[in-house]
């Protein structure tokens, strides 16, 4: 049996309502859920950063080779929507990676093709979550990284 509790004089005592009377007087939270996705541009930047590792070269061999910084190329392959991807700045990383912007773009399709298929959403933008209580989580990024060896036929 707990001990009374002290009450200092004139002072009332309340007793302490359960969690369950507290949970029974507020609303249902609806239930939320987490759904994994991507987006285009993340796509577009894994793509390079495989074809750039397969080229054996660093980001900072690729920057200065193609006048950006580290950083940039960086920021390129992590899918950093501030950081953009012109067409130019493509075509230009893509002769020193030996490949088109046009293969880049094709292989992005495909991975985004296949993360499809796995029930992976591909994001081309600002898409609302598809259901209410649904909330996006970016997926791995090794998740895509290894779509993309698929799509390119070496694990």
């Amino acid at each position: 049996i707990p001990a009374p509790l002290a009450r200092a004089p004139g002072m009332e005592v309340m007793a302490r309502d359960s969690d369950a009377e507290m949970a029974a007087r507020e609303p249902a939270a609806p239930a939320r859920r987490a759904q994994a996705m991507f987006e285009y541009y993340e796509l577009v930047g894994r793509v390079l950063k495989v074809l750039r590792d397969r080229a054996l070269l660093t980001q900072t061999e690729l920057a200065e080779a193609v006048g950006l910084t580290q950083g940039s190329i960086s920021r390129y392959e992590g899918g950093a929507t501030a950081m953009a991807l012109t067409v130019e700045t493509l075509a230009v990383v893509c002769d020193r990676l030996k490949t088109s912007p046009g293969r880049i773009l094709t292989l992005a399709d495909t991975v985004a093709g296949a993360a499809r298929d796995r029930g992976i959403p591909v994001l081309m933008g600002d898409e609302p979550p598809p259901a209410p209580g649904v909330f996006w989580v970016r997926a791995r990024e090794s998740t895509i990284d290894d779509l993309i060896r698929d799509a390119l036929g070496y694990r």
